[in-house]
């Protein structure tokens, strides 16, 4: 080995170990932190790990890609994918990705450029080994993490939840990425000799999987119970042992007993206070995680329906689910009513990539499990053999959990560092031939055009989309933070200064945190100043409408601001109005695009409020209710617009008694309108209600005296004197409203 070969292989052995930590990072002072903290150093770093291995791949045959069906099904998926997202609804969303995900085909071609270097550079079991441990210290990281975070540790981020987050942000990717590290911890301990290996190993297992079953995350725990299953039943008819294959049946069955004893018992202490058990026994199409994804995969089998060829494109679900929303969405999870993900990868693959796509993707796991068969059928080397079947439950853990959720960076990488190593280990068991084994004298014209590529992405696009990150999360900060609306404007002036199609997302955050922050203007000043803001992102929710103007999200945003602008003019004035008409004829292309999406009624008939027009905003809402009369704020937006109007006072109550009945989430504001309708004489359980709800917002004495009167006429004397003495001890004790939330 000559000292280039030697350099260069240190290089990419240090970036390979770089890529594992790149998806621990977190940067809190980056916009979605769990997420760009981990694309962006990522990227950089395979960009990097490529042209090194591209280098050393044209100068050592060795290295080069072997023929491979593998990676011909990935390459063909990946040709599927860019040729569909050219095709679809919105080809720069599907290569550039957004904010919040950062996904698209440019992760994914990361990700495939990851698994071509390492399937081919990594050459021997030992070097393998290596970096199997560093998968696993990876693994054990993130569990590590989420509990500190569970324990309060202070210096680590977002601590106090139960359900183990870690590093990645969500209890279901921290899940998908420890399945993978349980099960290749239990390979490595079942095939390793040295009792110090199966100590590690077993040290890897009691750390990562308390912490996969304290995501409490059913998809992970399913795809972890029949991994075991499929193992149980392997070596009970392949194992030699006598006691081993008498040990996996007790094992089993004390699994089924165990689990079939929970769900005949769910409401019993025992259940419901065991992570392992508490959620997935409650698994039912009534439930409701379950039915919201029911829901949206029905509205993606429509979509599929609808475009089967060349699908939406990748990224683009969101357009399929607000085509086909289905209003009694809002029954189960009000405020998740804007889904860009299937939570199924089959599905969400069906509809971007249409059917070649989702057969070329599901080709990839047939292979395989084509390549583990044939080395399990042709090998006589037993840790062959049980190198073939773990890897097979692993993949097939990997599959069922991505029934249930998304692929994310961390988890796929960690997955494509698995098949990678299935590749590698059939390359060599069964001698595969290179691609090419020519060295060509034109190297450097390929390795100078190489380093052009990747200096663009390191220091172009990467650092653009860094750059875009850091300054979002300013513009945040500074709305929280500061009360000078000058350098608040001016944030957002230099956040749009960086160009790309992933500033985006920042209008509509932007468009979110200034909407929810109009009592901040006290001044003529701060209220032009809020004006231009407003004008500012009108016109680059329109640029953005212009590349895409089927973004019913987009399109509602850019509604909200038009009536923010209102806002800032007086009732009588031609601006008032012009905004607020102009806003409607955007909420009706907004419908348009989701007919079902409630919001639209709601906004539109807010804006007819505004226009005094109450029969048409009343009409809206009427609309809004014929697509599901379950939903209580409905009811309750109903009631306010007869609350202006010449109408029985009963018609308005029985509205706002609808509301309560249907579960409307009343708000501070909500809960005194309602006080001041009700008044003061009959409706006692509605005011009750109404005063419970209203003193988790303000421990004000006047509503615990208002109360204590309430209990005492139904009769009801502890909660009256309970009710009397707080009201008592606030009026004794304290001089203004304490406001809890």
């Amino acid at each position: 080995m000559n000292n280039l070969e030697k350099n260069l292989r240190i290089v990419i052995n240090i970036l390979i170990v770089g890529v594992f930590i790149s998806c621990t990072l977190i940067f809190r002072e980056w916009i979605f932190p769990y997420i760009t903290s981990k694309a962006i150093p990522f990227r950089i770093l395979v960009e990097l790990l490529s042209f090194f291995y591209l280098v050393l791949a044209l100068y050592y045959p060795k290295y080069r890609p072997k023929k491979s069906i593998l990676l011909l099904s990935i390459i063909i998926f990946t040709f599927i994918t860019i040729i569909t997202a050219i095709f679809g609804l919105n080809p720069k969303l599907s290569f550039v990705g957004d904010l919040e995900r950062m996904w698209g085909i440019n992760t994914w071609l990361h990700l495939v450029l990851f698994f071509i270097v390492l399937s081919n550079f990594l050459k021997t079991k030992k070097e393998w080994f290596v970096f199997l441990n560093v998968s696993l210290i990876f693994c054990s990281y993130i569990a590590f993490y989420g509990y500190l975070q569970r324990w309060n540790v202070s210096f680590v981020f977002q601590t106090g939840g139960q359900m183990i987050q870690s590093v990645l942000g969500n209890v279901s990717y921290t899940a998908g990425l420890l399945i993978l590290g349980v099960l290749l911890s239990l390979y490595l301990l079942v095939t390793k000799k040295e009792w110090y290996f199966k100590l590690i190993f077993a040290t890897h297992i009691f750390i990562q999987l308390p912490a996969m079953f304290l995501t409490q995350t059913r998809g992970a725990q399913v795809g972890l119970m029949a991994a075991i299953l499929i193992l149980g039943i392997y070596f009970i008819f392949r194992g030699s042992s006598k006691v081993l294959k008498i040990s996996l049946i007790v094992f089993l069955l004390s699994i089924i007993t165990f689990f079939g004893l929970a769900f005949a018992n769910k409401d019993a202490d025992w259940v419901k206070n065991n992570v392992i058990t508490k959620r997935i026994v409650n698994i039912s199409f009534a439930e409701g995680t379950v039915r919201t994804r029911l829901i949206s995969w029905n509205g993606g089998w429509q979509a599929f329906k609808e475009r089967p060829i060349f699908g939406y494109g990748m990224e683009n679900y969101g357009y399929a689910f607000d085509k086909y929303f289905q209003a009694d969405y809002y029954n189960i999870a009000p405020t998740e009513v804007w889904f860009d993900r299937a939570h199924n990868m089959v599905v969400e693959t069906l509809v971007a990539t249409g059917i070649f796509g989702i057969l070329s993707y599901l080709s990839i796991f047939v292979i395989l499990f084509y390549y583990l068969f044939k080395i399990h059928k042709t090998q006589q080397d037993e840790d062959e053999k049980i190198f073939s079947i773990f890897l097979a439950v692993i993949v097939v853990a990997y599959f069922i959990q991505n029934l249930f959720v998304f692929d994310t960076l961390a988890v796929t990488t960690m997955f494509f560092f698995i098949i990678a190593y299935i590749e590698s280990s059939y390359n060599e068991v069964f001698d595969k031939k290179l691609l090419w084994e020519k060295i060509s004298n034109s190297n450097w014209i390929i390795i100078s055009f190489a380093g052009i590529i990747v200096f663009y992405f390191v220091l172009g696009m990467n650092m653009n989309h860094l750059n875009i990150a850091k300054q979002d999360y300013i513009v945040q900060r500074s709305f929280h933070q500061s009360t000078d609306f000058t350098d608040i404007y001016t944030n957002i002036e230099e956040l749009f200064n960086y160009p790309g199609y992933l500033n985006k997302d920042s209008v509509s955050m932007t468009t979110d945190i200034l909407t929810s922050s109009m009592s901040k203007i006290n001044s003529q000043e701060k209220a032009e100043i809020f004006n231009n803001i407003y004008i500012f992102l009108i016109d680059k929710n329109k640029e953005y409408l212009k590349e895409d103007s089927k973004d019913a999200y987009t399109q509602l945003n850019l509604a909200r601001l038009y009536m923010g602008k209102a806002s800032m003019f007086s009732q009588d004035s031609d601006e008032f109005k012009n905004n607020l008409e102009e806003s409607k004829k955007i909420i009706d292309y907004s419908i348009e695009l989701s007919p079902q999406k409630l919001h639209n009624y709601f906004l539109r008939s807010r804006a007819n409020l505004n226009l005094g027009k109450m029969d048409e905003a009343l009409e809206d809402l009427q609309t809004a209710l014929k697509y599901n009369d379950k939903y209580g704020t409905t009811y309750w937006l109903i009631g306010e617009v007869y609350s202006y109007m010449s109408v029985d006072k009963k018609i308005i109550l029985d509205n706002i008694d609808n509301a309560i009945k249907h579960n409307h989430r009343f708000l501070l504001g909500d809960l005194k309108k309602a006080i001041a309708l009700y008044g003061e004489d009959g409706y006692s359980d509605q005011r009750i209600f109404l005063y419970e709800n209203i003193i988790k917002y303000e421990n004000n004495p006047k509503y615990y005296s208002e109360l204590g009167k309430l209990y005492q006429e139904k009769g009801m004397n502890d909660k009256a004197e309970e009710n009397f003495n707080k009201a008592s001890y606030l009026y004794n004790n304290t001089s203004t409203t304490t406001n809890i939330k």
